[in-house]
């Protein structure tokens, strides 16, 4: 599914089932808020204080006088990347919208996921400070399956919004899905999985987008492969982390 195909399935869909929310289907929703009504947008957990100061996760214990706390997974392995920020975590709505646009072809739920990533990015970032905006890859095959790369999609909201440029990177291995894998498997499944084309040699800042972070695996070797084309700053954005690090 291209982009033009992608827009006319999501105003085809938007026709069949009107102007209701897509989850608790009695309450007027519209195609901006993604047919979420602001009710169901509120089913979500946001990240807050105290997270992890570089991967984001969500922490739970007594930070108190803490500037910058760590989960233990950066302490003992730090990843590439230098931050990584989320706006929930991966359970209630935002979670299922997630899944329901990344496996199921319900495009429009990318309206309500790309105001997260903006509102996250607003909270975080200074745009001016940033060089570009890479998604995340998938391989050609998964991509060809799926129709569209989601992260890439998001990614060029999130471009719209702070007028910083999209450059693609590549994925050259088609590695197994990483859901079942835990961290230590998912760094080796991963591992120079991706490669950079003609990479300018002035975006030396660059944010990373993806849809969900779990152990930041992917992100991480993403960061990687930035970094080795002269990138010195990786800050990585998702909709969605994986959970509680502590």
């Amino acid at each position: 599914m291209n982009e033009k195909l992608s827009r006319l399935y999501e105003y085809f869909m938007g026709f069949l089932f009107p102007n209701v929310c897509k989850f608790c289907n009695n309450t007027a929703a519209y195609r901006e808020e993604g047919y979420v009504c602001e009710k169901c947008r509120q089913d979500r957990t946001k990240i807050d204080v105290p997270f992890c100061y570089v991967c984001g996760v969500q922490l739970t214990g007594n930070f108190e006088g803490i500037e910058r706390p760590l989960c233990p997974q950066c302490r003992e392995m730090p990843p590439y990347f230098d931050w990584a920020r989320a706006n929930s975590l991966s359970v209630g709505n935002v979670y299922q919208a997630v899944l329901y646009y990344k496996y199921s072809h319900k495009i429009w739920f990318e309206h309500w996921l790309g105001k997260l990533l903006i509102e996250t990015a607003q909270t975080y970032l200074d745009p001016a400070d940033w060089d570009v905006i890479v998604p995340v890859p998938l391989h050609p095959k998964r991509r060809r399956e799926r129709g569209y790369n989601q992260s890439e999609r998001l990614a060029r909201i999130l471009s719209g919004s702070l007028n910083i440029p999209v450059k693609e990177i590549f994925r050259i291995v088609n590695t197994p899905a990483q859901a079942s894998l835990n961290r230590e498997e998912r760094i080796k499944n991963i591992k120079d999985a991706f490669a950079v084309k003609d990479w300018p040699g002035d975006y030396k800042r660059a944010i990373v987008v993806d849809d969900v972070m779990t152990t930041g695996a992917t992100c991480s070797e993403v960061a990687k492969c930035l970094k080795a084309c002269g990138v010195e700053n990786v800050f990585v954005l998702t909709v969605c982390h994986g959970g509680s690090n502590l």
